[in-house]
């Protein structure tokens, strides 16, 4: 990515625009110079509000390597559109929150997931899942990347097994990793 001259960046569930910031202070400390053309979208117009804001704040009003363009709807219409391609797209503590009480929620999120990228994702592009490190957030998340695995679709990190995953073999296991921040 460091390369291109134009990178376009989908962040999906943006909240406040904290994964906005992140890669936008990413570049911006590579001094890359590349423009990014960030897309962020909510469902709650107050969250797109303080994103803009928080972005402008950032920049200090006068970034001309960074756009923004925020849009007020849900994660499933915009998946359900063909657009971009976006070289990178973001889904931050977003699936958790999806079909939450359905019984096959990891179908959903997994379909979900794999519309996006096969629908929004350049063809070199990568997709960037966060997720609570809580068990059973975790163990959910695996699933769906077992899903996203069995689709064809290649997961880089952080774990490189490309079969399914040795963590969900015992009920009692999930996947993290604790790192000390200074927020």
């Amino acid at each position: 990515f460091l390369a291109r001259e134009r990178l376009q960046v989908l962040d999906l569930g943006t909240g406040p625009g904290t994964a906005v910031l992140g890669i936008r202070e990413f570049f911006r400390q590579r001094g890359s110079g590349q423009q990014l053309e960030f897309t962020a979208v909510d469902k709650v117009g107050e969250n797109l509000k303080e994103a803009e804001a928080l972005f402008r704040e950032a920049g200090g009003g006068t970034d001309r390597h960074a756009t923004l363009i925020t849009v007020r709807s849900r994660i499933e219409a915009i998946a359900g559109r063909s657009g971009g391609p976006f070289d990178i797209i973001v889904l931050s503590n977003v699936l958790n929150e999806m079909f939450l009480r359905e019984p096959d929620r990891i179908r959903k999120r997994t379909d979900l997931v794999r519309s996006i990228m096969e629908r929004l994702l350049a063809a070199d592009g990568s997709c960037i899942i966060i997720e609570p490190a809580l068990q059973e957030t975790s163990r959910d998340l695996l699933m769906v990347r077992d899903g996203i695995v069995d689709g064809g679709l290649h997961v880089y990190a952080p774990c490189l097994v490309q079969g399914h995953c040795p963590a969900l073999v015992n009920p009692k296991d999930w996947c993290h990793e604790d790192r000390h921040w200074d927020p």
